[in-house]
């Protein structure tokens, strides 16, 4: 008996945002593998319904176990003394002033060119001259384009990267971000979303794969080419023009997602081949 985990079907949705050795791997074992296995966890019902229509694989076959959060860890700060080491770590990553956060690597499938444009846009109206882009993580396949964008757009002295960061860095970008933005083109679940928002972070996301179904409907989506229409939510959010999702009601949504329940699919998906 055999039970496999497929995160996404990357490989065959956006098999051009794949490094080539790893696409080609993926795409001549993984459908085999899953009309083989005796039963499939994956980590959203989008990736579910993708490996349905792709693969055509039997729903009753497929397990869903949401990537858990640690909300222990990722949580807003409770007293005086750990909001002031956050300022303190967020100020050495990237100055004083405003900030749009990204968190995540650097490549194709996330999406950053048509972010650095939007963020252009925002930066070419008044009042947003001390907000920043912070580009938390580090390079992924294939980041020259990425690279180029920032490089050689109006605003690039505003665009922060920070490389690789530690968990308490980006625990503490997350709470002191004015807004978090996750316009990735395909994912299979988006932590980075679920991680903010137990921060306490409002978020903007692209409305594309799972990511509706990660921000527990709570996030404004745009369309993942519309740069112009991730602006706007820029601008409303940080001109006061949206009213944001308090804490609380960020935290409730996202303590859904958690390890016990994940241990609890699996479990179920292990008694369900016996």
């Amino acid at each position: 008996k055999n039970i496999i985990t497929i995160y996404d079907l990357v490989c065959e949705r956006y098999p051009e945002t794949m490094e080539g050795r790893n696409r080609r791997l993926l795409r001549g074992h993984l459908k085999p593998c899953a009309q083989s296995a005796d039963a499939i966890v994956t980590i959203s019902d989008f990736s579910k319904k993708e490996i349905m229509e792709v693969y055509g694989i039997p729903g009753e076959k497929i397990h869903v176990a949401y990537c858990g959060v640690d909300t222990e860890f990722y949580r807003p700060a409770e007293s005086d003394e750990e909001k002031r080491k956050d300022l303190e770590i967020v100020k050495k990553l990237k100055g004083d002033g405003r900030y749009i956060l990204y968190v995540g690597t650097l490549e194709p499938r996330k999406n950053i060119v048509n972010l650095v444009k939007a963020f252009d846009i925002l930066k070419s109206r008044e009042g947003f001259g001390d907000v920043k882009l912070v580009l938390a993580g580090g390079l992924g396949w294939q980041p020259d384009v990425t690279l180029k964008a920032i490089d050689s757009c109006e605003s690039r002295d505003h665009i922060i990267r920070t490389g690789y960061i530690s968990q308490d860095q980006k625990r503490a970008l997350y709470r002191c971000a004015d807004l978090f933005c996750f316009p990735s083109i395909y994912e299979g679940f988006g932590m980075p979303v679920t991680e903010a928002m137990a921060c306490g972070t409002n978020v903007v996301i692209s409305h594309s794969s799972s990511l509706p179904e990660a921000s527990c409907g709570l996030a404004p989506m745009v369309e993942i080419n519309d740069e112009f229409g991730f602006a706007e939510e820029f601008d409303d959010f940080l001109s006061g023009k949206t009213e944001p999702h308090s804490k609380e009601k960020l935290i409730g949504a996202v303590s859904r997602f958690n390890w016990e329940d994940a241990a609890r699919v699996y479990r179920e998906a292990i008694n369900s081949i016996r």
